[in-house]
């Protein structure tokens, strides 16, 4: 098995969301709340891992 995790800049959720959707990814992969000074939201982060050279 094989993982990667994506990071994407909060205000560009929605839009890495769509690519990942296109690629056949769950609609909100980009779940993950990242907390830069533990209040706001600055990042959003998405755990993508292959088993068998599927990417999932």
């Amino acid at each position: 098995m094989t993982s990667a995790v994506l990071i994407a800049p909060a205000t560009l959720r929605l839009p890495a969301n769509a690519i990942g959707e296109a690629m056949g990814w769950a609609s909100d992969s980009y779940m993950i709340p990242i907390l830069a000074d533990g209040v706001d939201v600055t990042h959003s982060g998405c755990r993508a891992m292959s088993v068998r050279n599927s990417w999932r």
